[in-house]
């Protein structure tokens, strides 16, 4: 079980928002993730889009989530739990330690010549998991197609099973979303995002062990983390993207975040971009991606036992990231793949490398900095 509203909601806000294409499209896309710490994660998808009227697009998608965890693998013992089940650690049941499933289908609605409306719902499943999300969005073209609106809600409903424990508890989620984009010259665009999460429930990871200590028996034990059942989170960026020739530009970004558990962090990214070729185009982008974040009220280098909250997420400590992006895309004819007239089969790649350091060090592997490393491919064809 991992916290992945984030990941649903990116998804499903990018999958209501898409425009409306003169063509049909299968895309297949193989993703990867490998970090210090010892997870692994394989996540291939196949996406098929097909016109239903000239209006109306329907959408569905299936992705699989195969998850390898050196945490998982583990087991710690954790006092006083009287809900515990047989099971001592999170995983592995087979191959790998968690594999999810995830179906998701939607359709998209032109409505006039300025306005879409898109809806979709996303069901995804795990030994441990359930979530259910339906996403809705709309945009409208202003100012002669100069600028555009959007808006977007997802809301889930999750239900947390762990292996080690015998409850169930529940994970209830709302993100609202809304941008503006402008055109403010012939060779510059801006857009402005803003959003808000509301989340209620079980917030909180079951296999995470918290080391407590009693001063006064001088003893350490290890307890479940226990987070607060609420969290409001608020995040407001922009960006601006700048023409620099006929076949290149630059891009420029920051956001702000902040929420109720006190978090607050600064993004700053930026980006080049590039076309080679010309009928069907290589695009080229290199970007970068710096960012800062404060650490939770509650976090803690050590806990008594007395304290609400407890956790050792290091996503909540003090951190700082750097990350470094490649993508290429390209013709599949450049490969060898021939296309008979009107198909545009397209084959992309996409190479991340990753870098952070916390204040404290990991819970699990007693190390602050974690490097990683995300891959991807990607096949699609247009007919």
């Amino acid at each position: 079980m991992r916290v992945r509203t984030f990941v649903v909601t990116v998804f499903a806000v990018a999958f209501c928002s898409r425009p409306l294409s003169a063509t049909n499209e299968v895309s297949v896309d193989f993703n990867g993730y490998s970090d210090s710490a010892g997870v692994d994660v394989l996540y291939p998808s196949v996406t098929l889009r097909r016109d239903l009227r000239p209006t109306t697009e329907a959408s569905v998608r299936y992705l699989v989530d195969a998850i390898t965890s050196a945490s998982m693998r583990s087991q710690i013992d954790v006092d006083g739990i009287t809900s515990a089940t047989t099971r001592a650690h999170g995983g592995p049941t087979g191959s790998f330690d968690e594999v999810r499933h995830e179906w998701a289908g939607g359709v998209t609605q032109e409505i006039g010549s300025r306005n879409t409306a898109s809806a979709n719902l996303i069901y995804g499943t795990e030994n441990d998991y359930e979530s259910v999300s339906v996403a809705l969005a709309a945009t409208r073209s202003l100012a002669e197609g100069n600028a555009q609106i959007e808006v977007g809600v997802v809301r889930s409903w999750d239900e947390v099973t762990p292996v080690t424990r015998d409850w169930k508890r529940s994970k209830d989620t709302t993100n609202w979303s809304g941008s503006l984009t402008q055109a403010l010259t012939r060779r510059s665009i801006l857009q402005i995002n803003v959003t808000h999460t509301a989340m209620n429930g079980y917030l909180a990871n079951p296999y995470h062990v918290v080391e407590v200590i009693d001063p006064a028996q001088r003893e350490v034990y290890r307890l479940e983390e226990r987070h607060p059942w609420t969290r409001s989170r608020t995040g407001v960026g922009g960006s601006l993207k700048l023409s620099t020739g006929e076949r290149s530009s630059l891009e420029f970004g920051y956001r702000w975040y902040g929420d109720s558990w006190n978090v607050g962090s600064r993004t700053l990214h930026g980006g080049i971009h590039r076309a080679l070729g010309s009928a069907d185009p290589i695009r080229l982008s290199l970007g970068c991606r710096v960012y800062s974040q404060g650490r939770a009220e509650f976090f803690n280098a050590f806990y008594t036992g007395d304290e609400a909250y407890r956790s050792v997420d290091g996503r909540l400590d003090e951190l700082k990231s750097t990350e470094l992006e490649l993508q290429a895309s390209m013709p599949a004819t450049m490969l060898g793949w021939h296309a008979d007239e009107g198909e545009s089969p397209r084959v992309s790649m996409r190479l991340v490398w990753y870098h952070r350091k916390t204040a404290l060090p990991d819970w699990h592997q007693r190390s602050s900095t974690l490097r990683a490393v995300v891959f991807g491919l990607g096949f699609r064809y247009s007919y």
